[in-house]
Parts: C-alpha cells; structure tokens; sequence
C-alpha cells in the first residue's frame, strides 16, 4: 500500500534534500579538520625550522663536533653518520 499525500513518510523529495543536507554537514565537518591539521603542520614545520636553524648555526658546540657534523652533546655515545655508515660497511 501506498502512502498517501496525508502520511508521515518521506518523499523521494525530501529524502534526496536530507541526503544532501546530510553530505553539506559532512563537507563542513571535513574543512574544519582539515582547517586543524594544516594549522598544526604549520606550527609543526616552524618548530623543525627552527631546530634545524639551531643546529646549522656556525659555532654552535652545543650540536656540531670539530668536522661539523651535528651531535647531540648530551648523549656521550653519539657517533657521527661517517662513524655509523663506517661500522655498517664493516659489517
């Protein structure tokens, strides 16, 4: 049996207008995350920038050794990547 015009059940109509509502809310949804995750690569990318500014700076013992290959000074056992790809190729 059909519905008539008098029922509750929804047109073809306006099923298709929710549908379409329904994907404009999701489309929304979808921008404001994408929106977040382009605002945090972005602080993301200036913290990188500014570490690797910090380790390129001319004199900074703190993160070069004396052939001027980054270290990190509070790790005694850091080796430089000459001294890794070194001990790899004797492998």
């Amino acid at each position: 049996m059909r519905p008539t015009n008098g029922s509750t059940a929804p047109s073809k109509d306006e099923s298709a207008e929710a549908s379409l509502a329904q994907a404009f809310k999701n489309i929304a949804s979808g921008e404001r995350t994408a929106s977040a995750l382009e605002n945090n690569l972005t602080n993301l990318e200036e913290k990188i920038e500014a570490l690797l500014a910090a380790v390129e700076k001319p004199g900074n013992a703190e993160y070069s050794n004396s052939d001027g290959n980054a270290t990190s000074s509070s790790d005694p056992d850091a080796k430089s990547s000459e001294d890794r790809t070194d001990a790899q190729d004797n492998k």
